[in-house]
């Protein structure tokens, strides 16, 4: 979620559905960064969720990519893996190239700028959609304030609602913060975000139907080197 996306992980044909629409919140200035979320389930660490941004002119290129794999003992129960590439122009999605493992099942999703709609097109299915579309951009909060958003990982352009829940205290890094807790209700669950006073996203944490919580927290450079 997607966003790492990223929800109903662990479970036969799951993907991770990481949805977040939000307001208010600043904008970040520098778009030009990379950063790494640690992934666990039930505070048991699975792996990691990369993102590559780069900016060029009037263009935003993000590369994501996720790589999860979670074992009881020595038994390996699920293996996830996810990589994406979107290109952004004036805050809206121009295309997108997104490949996902999901413990044996390869996902596909492809979507282009045709005129003056996205075509986009997974495994098994083809949508036109129309307007300024956009996808689960965390990492900068003006490009996801929509009251739909596009699923890199399975295609679906769903419908996402949101609440600030106010400040609260934050640890990252070992460290405590003023964060902003952002609360997203999705057909799959209840999702909780932070962001900090500029606006960089701190962490994702989603509980399942099943109780699990799966959580995304943001490495410091000190920690990720």
């Amino acid at each position: 979620m997607m966003v790492i996306s990223i929800h109903r992980l662990l479970v036969k044909s799951a993907v991770i559905t990481l949805l977040v629409c939000l307001w208010g919140l600043p904008v970040q200035a520098d778009l030009n960064k990379d950063f790494t979320f640690k992934v666990s389930v039930d505070n048991t660490d699975i792996g990691t969720h990369s993102f590559m941004l780069r900016e060029t002119g009037q263009q935003l290129t993000v590369h994501s990519k996720a790589d999860f794999e979670f074992k009881l003992l020595f038994l390996k129960l699920f293996d996830y893996q996810h990589s994406s590439n979107e290109v952004w122009e004036n805050g809206c999605l121009q295309r997108m190239n997104a490949v996902t493992n999901n413990n044996g099942e390869t996902l596909l999703v492809n979507a282009v700028v045709v005129g003056s709609s996205l075509l986009v097109k997974t495994n098994s299915e083809k949508a036109e959609l129309t307007g300024c579309i956009r996808s689960f951009a965390y990492w900068d909060q003006s490009l996801i304030q929509s009251e739909k958003l596009l699923n890199p990982q399975t295609g679906e352009y769903l419908k996402v609602l949101h609440r600030n829940l106010g400040a609260e205290n934050f640890e990252v890094g070992g460290k405590q913060v003023t964060a902003t807790r952002i609360l997203i209700s999705t057909k799959e669950g209840p999702i909780n975000i932070w962001y900090d006073k500029q606006g960089e996203w701190l962490a994702l944490e989603s509980e399942r139907s099943d109780g699990k919580v799966i959580r995304y927290q943001r490495l410091m450079q000190h920690e990720s080197s």
